[in-house]
C-alpha cells in the first residue's frame, strides 16, 4: 500500500513538472499557424522591416512572424515550443497605402492604433468578424495595432 501512495504522488508530481501555466510570446506566420514559445525563452522580439523572434543567445527562432500575442499558456516544461493550426485575427494588405482590413474579431473589440514609438494614435471598434480601417492619413513608416491581447504590427506606404 505505501508502494502504491508513493508512486501515485509521484505521478502527481511528474503530471505537475510537466503542464504548468507559464507566461508565453505566441506567434503569428502569414499563413495562419501559430509557434507559442515559453516568455522566459525569448531574448528579443525585433520590429526592424520585418518581425523576427530570437532567443537569449541571439539564435532566431522565427521570422516572417506576422503578429505577436502575451498569454499564459500551458506549456510542457521539457519543450521549449509547440506548434499548431488554427483560426486566427488577420491583418491585410500588409504594406497598406489606404484601408487596412482586420478579419477575426468580436464585435465592439477596441483596436488601438500605435506608432512606433508606442504613441497611442486612435482608438476604434471593431465590427463583427471584419473592420476596415482608414490609414490614408498617416505617414509613410512602422505602426503597431492592438487587438484584445494581440499586436500586430504593419507598414504604411
Amino acid at each position: 500500500m505505501k508502494r502504491k501512495c508513493t508512486f501515485l504522488l509521484f505521478a502527481c508530481m511528474l503530471g505537475w513538472l510537466h503542464a504548468e501555466i507559464r507566461p508565453a510570446l505566441v506567434a503569428l506566420s502569414a499563413d495562419g499557424s501559430e509557434t507559442v514559445y515559453e516568455l522566459a525563452s525569448v531574448g528579443k522580439i525585433t520590429f526592424d522591416g520585418q518581425m523576427v523572434v530570437e532567443d537569449k543567445q541571439g539564435q532566431i527562432l522565427q521570422d516572417g512572424v506576422s503578429c505577436v500575442l502575451f498569454a499564459e499558456r500551458e506549456m510542457e516544461t521539457a519543450l521549449p515550443q509547440v506548434e499548431s493550426q488554427s483560426a486566427q485575427l488577420f491583418v491585410f494588405p500588409n504594406p497598406v497605402v489606404e484601408q487596412l482590413t482586420v478579419t477575426g474579431t468580436a464585435a465592439q473589440m477596441p483596436l488601438r492604433l500605435f506608432d512606433i514609438n508606442g504613441r497611442l494614435l486612435n482608438v476604434f471598434e471593431t465590427s463583427d468578424g471584419q473592420t476596415q480601417i482608414n490609414v490614408s492619413n498617416l505617414t509613410k513608416g512602422n505602426y503597431l495595432l492592438q487587438i484584445g491581447n494581440q499586436v500586430v504590427k504593419f507598414i504604411k506606404n
